[in-house]
């Protein structure tokens, strides 16, 4: 049975993250652009989430977060 976390938080005034403006291939970043965004997996630690701006182009965003050996990513394309 899985461990599940009793402890929520709630942050009223939303919740602000590290946001990296970097140019990064716009289909699959890789794990050294996204080690240039904010630092290594193991670095930023277990729990680590933030987005990547690709090249401040106001089309493609990336949210990330590390496990803290890896990076995982999902792609956001700006809605028409």
């Amino acid at each position: 049975m899985p461990t599940i976390k009793k402890d929520l938080h709630t942050f009223e005034a939303g919740l602000k993250t590290k946001v990296a403006v970097n140019n990064v291939n716009d289909t699959t970043p890789t794990a050294a652009e996204l080690t240039t965004s904010f630092g290594s997996p193991s670095a930023v630690g277990t729990g680590f989430v933030g987005i990547v701006n690709d090249a401040a182009g106001n089309t493609n965003n990336y949210l990330v977060f590390s496990n803290g050996t890896s990076f995982y990513y999902l792609k956001f394309t700006k809605a028409l």
